[in-house]
């Protein structure tokens, strides 16, 4: 149990901590998001917007996959402790967290995944077996009055996944790893501001966008285009509107740090295990090093017999993810997105089906089973909720407002894996299968390549402005902003 001392907490412990043995997958690839722009497409997102409030991912579905969507073509091939032919175990970690005050109760359910799957001699886990850490999800717990009396209530408050590039030894070396996230497109914009007055070509690379060996979190939000583009464009024009009269970097830093990730040095137990590591670090830990924060810490195995054995996914029964077809872009991205909006609403495993081939080509999707970290809380409101948000966002946004017909089904486990089987404009049914205990490694909000990293900075700046702009004439009251670019 953690000293009382360490972080501001007055208590620190582990609650639960159990493992599973996984199967074995198909090579994973990168697919950055792309941005796209043109004079046509950006009049129609200015027409989209226009005289909003507020600009939404659902005002954005029709228009956000011609925008930004990830790329059609892998940009390498995902890396993964001893390779994707390997078992090893998934895992989740519930750590529980007591304020000084003893007022403040929190919850962080870690998620990841191990090296190797084997256990020492005598049937104990290795000591030295590497956890690493894929996602973390922060709730709040608070007493809720119901007809059945009081309910314990899990209430969202981080959801992300974790960011790290292993291979990175310094700022010059090779194997960069660049951000996508909003913060870093604000961030190459303000760079390519300074390029510009600095150099005669313009290119100079900002340390703060890249990827390094310290964990950094990611908002599991940022992995669904049209949340990400939503919550980049308006969060630059509602503070333009608020700071008309400020100069434009004060608006951008001020944009830049509404859609800021969590950091890791306010994350609990991650703050500990980077402690551990002289201050770096912090996406892996060992039994050795948990036992440090709860000397009573033990992985629980689950129980698997070998019929369920025979269940696990193994390499080469699901197609490949190499390709640049319409169904792998469209499992890429329900196996990215379908996450962050279960985790909006606390659910950890969903089976759905969806089409848009009933009459009237309206989306139709029902829910089959969902577990959720409420035990024996009713999620109807919620399930509903998360139902609209899925077909209104991110199915339109798939079928392109419904020109694709489409039918799926969907058995998304956060812990475990998202099994999809799709058919799309009437080609034969394809499945796949990505392991979501380690879906932080494809999420689309990094990429090796940096003019990917300028060229989002390049559209979403000068979108931006013109949105703003737009805005401004229409009797906003804002003022005429220009060379964001």
């Amino acid at each position: 149990m953690i000293p009382p001392s360490m972080y501001g907490n007055k208590q620190m412990n582990v609650v639960r901590f159990v493992m599973q043995e996984t199967g074995t997958y198909n090579t994973q690839y990168a697919r950055p998001y792309q941005t796209r722009s043109d004079p046509g497409l950006t009049n129609t997102i200015l027409e989209t917007v226009d005289q909003k409030r507020s600009i939404s991912a659902a005002a954005l579905s029709k228009v956000a996959g011609q925008f930004i969507q990830p790329s059609a073509t892998p940009e390498a091939e995902i890396q993964i402790a001893n390779g994707w032919g390997t078992k090893r175990y998934r895992f989740l970690l519930e750590i529980q967290t007591v304020d000084r005050t003893g007022l403040m109760t929190t919850k962080e359910f870690i998620a990841g995944y191990t090296d190797h799957p084997e256990i020492s001699y005598g049937g104990h886990f290795d000591p030295n077996m590497v956890f690493f850490i894929n996602a973390v999800s922060v709730t709040r717990e608070s007493r809720v009055t119901t007809p059945f009396g009081a309910q314990m209530h899990q209430s969202m408050v981080d959801s992300s996944h974790v960011l790290v590039n292993h291979q990175y030894s310094d700022l010059q070396s090779q194997n960069q790893l660049f951000g996508l996230r909003p913060e870093d497109v604000y961030d190459q914009i303000d760079n390519r501001q300074l390029s510009s007055n600095l150099t005669d070509d313009g290119f100079v690379v900002d340390g703060r966008t890249k990827i390094t060996q310290s964990a950094t979190k990611s908002k599991r939000a940022n992995a669904v285009a049209p949340v990400y583009m939503a919550n980049v464009l308006d969060s630059y024009l509602q503070t333009a509107r608020n700071q008309k009269d400020d100069a434009d970097h004060v608006i951008m830093e001020a944009a830049r740090s509404t859609v800021e990730s969590s950091s890791v040095s306010e994350d609990p137990f991650m703050a500990f295990v980077r402690s551990l590591h002289n201050g770096q670090g912090g996406q892996f830990f060992t039994l050795r090093d948990l036992q440090q924060l709860d000397p009573t810490a033990y992985p629980q195995a689950a129980p698997i017999d070998d019929k369920l054995r025979m269940q696990l996914h193994q390499a080469g029964q699901s197609q490949n993810w190499g390709g640049a077809t319409q169904e792998v872009l469209w499992a890429t991205t329900l196996a990215q997105s379908v996450p962050s909006y279960m985790l909006a609403f606390g659910i950890m495993r969903l089976i759905f089906t969806s089409t848009n081939m009933d009459i009237g080509s309206n989306i139709h999707t029902t829910v089959a089973n969902v577990r959720s970290f409420d035990q024996g809380v009713d999620k109807s409101r919620e399930i509903q909720a998360l139902i609209f948000r899925l077909e209104t966002e991110l199915l339109k946004n798939l079928s392109q407002h419904n020109l694709l017909s489409f039918g799926l089904e969907m058995d998304c486990d956060l812990l475990g894996e998202s099994k999809m089987y799709l058919q799309i404009n009437g080609q034969p049914v394809e499945y796949f299968c990505m392991p979501s205990f380690c879906d932080a490694l494809m999420a689309p909000v990094t990429t090796r390549n940096y003019l990917t990293l300028d060229n989002a900075a390049n559209d979403f700046g000068s979108l931006m402005t013109k949105v703003y702009e737009n805005d401004a004439a229409h009797g906003a009251g804002g003022i005429m902003r220009t060379g964001l670019i």
